[in-house]
């Protein structure tokens, strides 16, 4: 038999055995292979279907190619971006008893500024997750998947067998880094540090807060710059200059310090008193960083991804990987001016309770930014009937279903 007729052969006899399990049937078949077969799961095809594509070689993919990612994905071949959200249900009595139990582990190691991020209203939920599902949907078509990260929860109005959805539990994140978790998580910067290993994600993915919402359509092109294929990182003056201290700590010792500096002076200012532009809205990262990142500093990354809640020292994920991912993975730019890259397209307010009519009713009905991020800072319990007032005003935001909704 010439070479050539090979895989001639090999296609006939796939052929053949497909055809006799087509004809004698799934439940005649011998119960190891009925199992096998059980056990398939179409959204793992999905995943490594997806695994070589992203926002920057989309563009090769065959029509071939694009049109069997449509049929077991079931979306579109231009959704290039995943989407990592992280979550808790700050409301659920066994996750409150376990974290108050490790927050008394925990006590002596932590600051006043670290215990102030175990606030309450760090957890707590109104059901805001439900609008950012629903603004992705409508508003950000270039969204491919959503990893939904959370401490092995799930959201009561969440369908869970959506084509699109993959859920990641905190333990997952310490099994994908291959590292024992010592205690339970209740440090998103901890959590930030790991996602970056999650299987399959793409290269760039987005990091989006449960709080914040695309609530007019929004490009692609606001994050991802097509012609050069970097994501983009703004940055604006505001006096939030010691979030920077522990990013540029780490990054020295990653690039050194005359790269650090050199970054400092051209995009943020000498005396730190500039923040990154979307501090709270979101934000790409790229799986590479976040591996330059670990091999670099190892120790001290493993240190940071066991913190159970936020430690002095803990750097801005965000911040950090600007700093590495710089200029190889980012183009950098500062606000002002005419340039449409450096034009700020979102909303960043703070919800103190006093102020919902502000928020709710004058600012959100009328904005033309792209992005919405309403942060909650209310510094009292609020009672369930106040929670219930607040969660019907985040679900007007966007009333429509999606089909990530039961």
């Amino acid at each position: 038999m010439r070479k050539h007729q090979i895989p001639v052969f090999i296609g006939i006899t796939l052929f053949l055995v497909v055809d006799i399990f087509m004809f004698v049937g799934i439940e005649n078949l011998p119960l190891d292979v009925e199992m096998s077969m059980a056990s398939y799961e179409p959204k793992q095809e999905c995943d490594n279907l997806l695994s070589h594509w992203n926002a920057a070689n989309v563009h090769q993919m065959s029509s071939i190619e694009c049109a069997k990612i449509q049929s077991i994905c079931n979306f579109s071949c231009e959704s290039t971006v995943d989407v990592v959200i992280t979550w808790v249900n700050g409301s659920d009595p066994n996750w409150i008893s376990t974290k108050q139990t490790v927050s008394e582990k925990w006590q002596n190691k932590m600051g006043e500024s670290q215990q102030n991020s175990n606030a309450n209203r760090r957890f707590r939920d109104f059901l805001q997750l439900r609008t950012a599902f629903r603004s992705i949907e409508l508003n950000a078509p270039w969204v491919r998947r959503v990893f939904l990260v959370t401490d092995n929860q799930t959201p009561s109005f969440l369908q869970t067998n959506n084509s699109r959805l993959r859920m990641v539990s905190h333990s997952d994140l310490y099994k994908y880094m291959k590292l024992e978790q010592q205690d339970p998580l209740y440090n998103s910067i901890a959590i930030q540090s790991m996602i970056h290993k999650i299987p399959t994600i793409s290269s760039p993915f987005l990091l989006l807060d449960d709080d914040s919402f695309f609530v007019n359509p929004t490009p692609l092109e606001y994050y991802f710059n097509v012609e050069t294929s970097k994501a983009k990182v703004v940055f604006e003056k505001v006096n939030w200059g010691i979030f920077w201290s522990p990013a540029m700590d780490l990054g020295q010792e990653i690039k050194g310090k005359e790269f650090v500096d050199n970054f400092m002076n051209t995009f943020v200012s000498s005396g730190g008193q500039w923040v990154r532009e979307r501090e709270h809205g979101p934000f790409m990262m790229y799986p590479e960083i976040g591996d330059l990142i670990w091999k670099a500093i190892p120790e001290r990354m493993r240190t940071i991804s066991t913190n159970s809640f936020r430690m002095n020292g803990d750097p801005s994920i965000q911040y950090l990987y600007s700093l590495i991912g710089y200029p190889k993975y980012y183009d950098v730019y500062t606000a002002g001016g005419d340039n449409p890259n450096t034009v700020s397209q979102l909303l960043f307010m703070m919800y103190f309770g006093y102020n919902e009519q502000e928020i709710f009713d004058d600012h959100l009905p009328t904005t033309k930014k792209y992005v919405v991020c309403v942060n909650d800072d209310v510094d009292y319990d609020m009672t369930d009937e106040q929670t219930q007032h607040i969660i019907s005003r985040f679900e007007q935001i966007i009333p429509q279903k999606s089909t990530f909704e039961i």
